[in-house]
C-alpha cells in the first residue's frame, strides 16, 4: 500500500513517525535507519529530505562524524537540538553546531549541562531561536542567552525550575516552576499561554493586579490557584486547566462570571477532581469539559435532587465531554461499572430538550478483542442519549511499524 504513495504524502508520515515528542524511548536516529532499510525508494527520501534530519540531540556518546553528517543534511533548514552532554563531549559538538546557531529553532537543555552552555556560547545570538525548554532541578544560572537582546525571536519558554530571569517582554507562552521566593514580575502583557506549577504562597498578590490582555490557554498546578485567579485579568481567556487540593467553595468563592469567555475546561491534572457551584459560577461560558476515566463517578452522581442536580449540569452550556484514559489506573472494564449514573444524567438531559451531548473517548486503546467487546458495550449503553466519539486515531503509526516489522533489506549509513 505505502509503494504507491506520493512521495510527499510518504515525508509527511516519516516526519509524523520521527518527532521527537512521540518517540520519547526510542532514538530517532534508529527509527530512522529502520525506515531507510524498508525499501530503496524509502532510503532515498529519508537521505534527501533534508526536514528529516533537523533533530539534533548532543550526547556524550554522540560521534562528531554524524553530527557533521546531520548538519550536511539538514541543508538550511530550521533545526532543533537537544543537550544532555556534560563539558569535554559538549565543547566537541558545539564546535560542530554553533556555525549554525542562526538556524536554531529550538533548545532542549539538561540544566546539568547549563552552566557549560552558557560559558562556551558567551555572547553569542540565536536570531531564528523559537522555543527554549531547561529542564532538571537546579535552577541557580543567570540564562541571559534567552534575553530578547541575544534571542529576540524567542516567543515559547518552558522552566522547570527557578532561574534568573533577562527582561522576556517578546514571549507568547511561558511555562515555569513557582517558588515562593519567585518575583511574579516575569508575566508579561504579550502572553497568550501560561503554565504554573508549584508553590505561590509567599507571592503578594492583588486583586485584579495582573493584567493579560491576550491570554487564551491558562494551566495551574498551583498550591493556591484561586489566589493567582483572583489577581488576574484576561478578557480574551479560552481555555483553562488546573489542579488544586483545595476546595471550589475556597478556590472560586467571589468570582462569579469574571471568566465568561472561558469555554474549554481541563480537570485531566486533578487527581480528586471536583465540580463545584462555585466553579461553574466563575466560568458560566464553558462548552467543553475533560476528565479523567477514574472521575466519570463522580461527576455523574447527583448531588441535589433533580435533572439539574448532577455536577456536570451546571454547565448549562456543555455541549462536548471528553472522558481520557491516559490518566488515572481504572480500565475499560471498572469504568464501565460507573457508567449507570452518567447515563442516567445524559438521558435525562437528552429528554429534557437539551439535546444529545457529545462524549468523546480520548486515548483509548482497542488492540485486544477484549477491550473491543467492551467498546462495543459501551457504544450499545451510550448510543440513545449521546453522541459517542472515539479519539486519539493512531492509524499512521500502527501502519509503520507493521511495515517496520518487516525484514529491512537495504543497508544505510546514517
Amino acid at each position: 500500500m505505502f509503494a504507491h504513495f506520493p512521495t510527499e504524502v510518504l515525508v509527511r508520515i516519516f516526519t509524523f513517525y520521527l518527532d521527537p515528542l512521540s518517540l520519547i524511548h526510542v532514538r530517532i536516529r534508529e527509527q530512522r535507519q529502520r525506515l531507510a532499510g524498508i525499501s530503496r525508494h524509502w532510503r532515498d527520501i529519508i537521505l534527501h529530505t533534508p526536514a528529516l534530519w533537523k533533530d539534533i540531540v548532543v550526547t556524550r556518546h554522540e560521534s562528531r562524524h554524524f553530527l557533521k553528517t546531520q548538519l550536511k543534511r539538514s541543508c538550511e533548514v530550521p533545526l532543533n537540538i537537544k543537550i544532555t552532554a556534560s563539558w569535554h563531549a559538549l565543547s566537541a559538538a558545539l564546535a560542530i553546531i554553533l556555525p549554525s546557531a542562526n538556524r536554531w529553532n529550538s533548545l532542549i537543555i539538561d540544566d546539568s549541562s547549563l552552566a557549560s552552555f552558557i560559558s562556551l556560547t558567551n555572547h553569542l545570538k540565536f536570531p531564528s531561536l523559537r522555543y527554549v525548554d531547561i529542564y532538571g532541578d537546579r535552577g541557580v544560572w543567570d540564562v541571559d542567552f534567552i534575553s530578547a537582546t541575544r534571542s529576540p525571536a524567542l516567543e515559547n519558554l518552558d522552566l522547570h525550575r527557578t532561574y534568573d530571569l533577562p527582561k522576556l517582554s517578546q514571549l507568547k507562552t511561558l511555562s515555569i516552576r513557582c517558588t515562593s521566593g519567585l518575583s511574579p514580575s516575569f508575566f508579561v502583557q504579550s502572553l497568550t499561554t501560561l503554565v504554573l506549577r508549584g508553590d505561590i504562597e509567599g507571592w503578594s498578590l492583588e486583586r485584579d493586579s495582573i493584567s493579560l490582555p491576550v491570554l487564551q490557554t491558562l494551566n495551574l498546578y498551583l498550591t493556591k490557584a484561586g489566589h493567582f485567579m483572583k489577581a488576574i485579568i484576561a478578557p480574551r481567556l479560552e481555555y483553562f486547566d488546573y489542579s488544586s487540593k483545595a476546595p471550589d467553595s475556597v478556590e472560586f468563592g467571589g468570582l462569579r462570571n469574571k471568566f465568561s469567555t472561558v469555554h474549554h475546561l481541563s480537570l485531566l491534572d486533578q487527581e480528586d477532581a471536583t465540580c463545584g457551584m462555585a466553579l461553574c459560577e466563575a466560568l458560566p461560558g464553558i462548552r467543553c469539559v475533560e476528565i479523567r476515566a477514574d472521575s466519570v463517578l463522580k461527576f455523574a452522581q447527583p448531588q441535589r435532587s433533580g435533572s439539574q442536580g448532577y455536577p456536570l449540569g451546571d454547565f448549562h452550556n456543555l455541549e462536548l465531554l471528553t472522558i481520557d484514559f491516559s490518566r488515572g489506573e481504572l480500565s475499560l472494564d471498572e469504568v464501565l461499572h460507573d457508567l449507570d449514573p452518567l447515563v442516567q444524567w445524559l438521558t435525562e438531559r437528552m429528554e429534557s430538550k437539551r439535546g444529545r451531548l457529545r462524549v468523546r473517548l480520548a486515548k483509548f486503546h482497542h488492540h485486544s478483542k477484549h477491550c473491543e467487546n467492551n467498546f462495543t458495550t459501551m457504544y450499545n449503553r451510550f448510543r440513545k442519549c449521546c453522541i459517542l466519539e472515539l479519539d486519539h486515531n493512531r492509524m499512521v503509526t500502527v501502519l509503520c511499524e507493521h511495515i517496520l516489522n518487516c525484514d529491512s533489506k537495504y543497508e544505510y549509513d546514517g
